[in-house]
């Protein structure tokens, strides 16, 4: 027998984003169409303004296209009620901000239990699975410590932790290395494919960092909202490369 076809993990099929400003209809995304397989580590690249944190917002259930379909896991989350939404995206998914989006009261400990406790786990449950995210990042000596007594790069694990704590299927990430120097930059990527690699969590990243889309195993394309073919710029990049 042959074994099971394996679903994709996302698809976004046919996705259209359209707002009006200034009293004109602006199409943010036009007709986009991609496909993510469970365990991938891929990049959404495009300069400023070509779509690419919308189509991650999309992705996360943060925003609503105003036509097409995302399904996630083979679930079409314009299906699902807007309770529904809340819990599948607070269970299914993880996300990163490049702005780390820590909770400044309260500890590096009690900000990666959070989406735990939205989850309605016990606070010895939560205790437990932060505590071992936590010492996956390399920080389990920082437990009881507030973001403002951690480094750039500490708060960037605090929220990768946060992200990793739930298990979930996919971790979107957006711009992650932004407020990052080189070094540490390169360290929380290193940490990132890790975990890619032992736990097979599938990254999605929004990107325009050429540290990260050199670590890609794919890269999605965009540009004034539409798939695009690499960019003169990053097709010299990969080919120095790869030479």
């Amino acid at each position: 027998m042959n074994p099971p076809l394996q679903l994709p993990l996302l698809v976004v099929r046919e996705v259209t984003t359209r707002y009006r400003m200034g009293g004109v209809d602006v199409d943010a995304l036009k007709g986009i169409s991609l496909t993510v397989q469970a365990g991938e580590f891929m990049a959404l690249a495009g300069t400023s303004g070509s779509g690419k944190t919308t189509l991650l917002n999309l992705i996360g259930a943060i925003d609503t296209p105003s036509s097409g379909d995302i399904l996630i896991d083979g679930i079409p989350l314009r299906l699902l009620r807007p309770d529904e939404l809340a819990r599948f995206r607070c269970k299914k998914l993880g996300f990163i901000f490049q702005t780390f989006n820590l909770i400044p009261t309260l500890s590096t400990l009690e900000n990666v239990e959070y989406p735990l406790l939205l989850l309605g786990m016990s606070k010895r449950q939560r205790r437990k699975m932060a505590s071992e995210a936590l010492e996956q990042v390399g920080l389990g000596k920082k437990l009881l410590n507030k973001p403002s007594e951690l480094s750039g790069g500490q708060r960037q694990r605090v929220a990768i932790a946060r992200a990793m704590a739930k298990k979930p299927r996919l971790i979107l990430a957006d711009e992650p290395t932004a407020n990052l120097d080189r070094k540490t930059a390169i360290e929380i990527l290193d940490l990132m494919q890790k975990l890619n690699k032992e736990l097979q969590t599938t990254f999605v990243f929004s990107t325009h960092d050429h540290m990260i889309l050199q670590r890609a195993e794919r890269t999605f394309f965009l540009a004034d909202g539409e798939h695009s073919e690499a960019p003169l710029t990053f097709a010299t990049s990969e080919m120095k490369r790869c030479a």
